[in-house]
């Protein structure tokens, strides 16, 4: 199983534009106000700089699989327990991910069917992708779908110029002080951060591919248009019902009617939405299947897709509304994922993997 530069920057992509512009923009907006777009740049370049790290990390042993990178480097122990703690940390989103991408289709597209039903589809497919090479898989459909979701976005934002108000982003640093800034970073940093998911995919890079590239590229793309987003719901709204809305972007295609007859073009935000998700749930449950066979050894790696699916489908239904998906964003995500599993461990396997270097340069 292997990524190719191009498969690796468009899933790191994908990965990221869904919850880019479905959660983080309104978030962003709630803390910054009309300086939403400076917090976006901050927290932007914060994460691609702890992604590069976890990707120097990655580099140096790209022939081992994560949970052999981290025992080799802080011992067994240790090792076992950072591989646990991001295993618990991927379980915890993916039912996260569900309820929001669930409750999207209700409230836009499906307002009538049962919740159940969606998470049981969703689950098959993902085993689906398992059984067929998995990251392979999921590599080819960011390749396929990457660029379509590029172009949609694209259009939507060039469509939604006429009804841009650029006066509503004014005035800049006057309404909020620079600590509600760095708020408003913490939610693009920890978003754009999920990305140090490279410590585990960097095993199945193809040799000779430039992985800094790749993903630092894709990381810088999703931050872009994302960002552009933003602008245009701030444009359009303004930050006080910008900050109301749950999905901003959404109701700003919705103002899109051009010559009579250019019109329903949320649609494209539709697709989208559940194309990105798709692909991240698929990236997300491919590590936690791949990392739970290795660290138990199993060689039949597919067959755990079929144990951790009921987990998932349970805690997904235990779940109550989308307000605790935001709930668990604004206090998990940001004060415990963020410093702990995409700033301390990453930081802590370069410094130790350094010092193993220079001694053994040494010795």
């Amino acid at each position: 199983m292997t990524l190719s530069s191009r498969q690796l920057f468009w899933m790191m992509f994908t990965f990221q534009i869904g919850d880019m512009f479905l959660l983080m923009i309104s978030t962003t907006i709630q803390k910054a106000g009309q300086d939403a777009w400076i917090s976006h740049i901050i927290g932007s370049l914060l994460a691609i700089a702890v992604v590069y790290v976890a990707i120097k990390v990655g580099e140096q042993y790209p022939d081992k699989t994560f949970v052999n990178l981290a025992i080799g480097l802080v011992g067994k122990f240790f090792g076992i327990i950072i591989v646990i703690l991001y295993f618990i940390q991927w379980l915890s989103v993916i039912p996260m991910i569900f309820v929001e991408s669930a409750n999207f289709i209700n409230t836009i597209l499906l307002p009538k069917t049962a919740i159940s039903a969606l998470y049981i589809i969703i689950i098959l497919l993902l085993i689906y992708v398992m059984y067929q090479n998995g990251i392979e898989t999921i590599g080819l459909m960011s390749e396929v779908f990457g660029p379509v979701i590029l172009l949609s976005l694209v259009v939507m934002c060039l469509l939604t110029i006429p009804e841009y108000n650029f006066k509503l982003i004014f005035p800049i640093v006057v309404d909020q002080s620079l600590l509600d800034i760095g708020k408003g970073a913490l939610s693009p940093f920890s978003f754009l951060g999920k990305s140090v998911v490279i410590l585990v995919l960097i095993y199945f890079v193809k040799d000779g591919t430039n992985v800094v590239k790749s993903v630092l590229s894709g990381m810088a793309a999703a931050a872009i248009v994302s960002g552009i987003l933003l602008f245009g719901v701030l444009f359009t709204f303004g930050p006080e019902v910008s900050a109301a809305m749950l999905y901003p972007v959404f109701d700003m295609t919705s103002y899109i009617f051009v010559m009579n007859f250019i019109q329903n073009v949320e649609i494209l935000t539709v697709f989208v939405a559940m194309l990105s998700i798709f692909i991240k749930l698929t990236i997300y449950f491919f590590l936690i299947v791949h990392v739970f066979a290795t660290l138990f050894n199993i060689k039949n790696w597919r067959t755990v897709s079929l144990f951790i699916a009921p987990v998932v489908f349970i805690s997904s239904l235990m779940i109550p509304t989308v307000s605790s998906v935001l709930d668990y964003v604004n206090t998990f995500w940001i004060y415990l994922a963020l410093p702990l599993h995409m700033i301390l461990i990453p930081l802590i396997l370069l410094i130790v993997s350094k010092i193993k270097q220079t001694y053994s340069t040494e010795k």
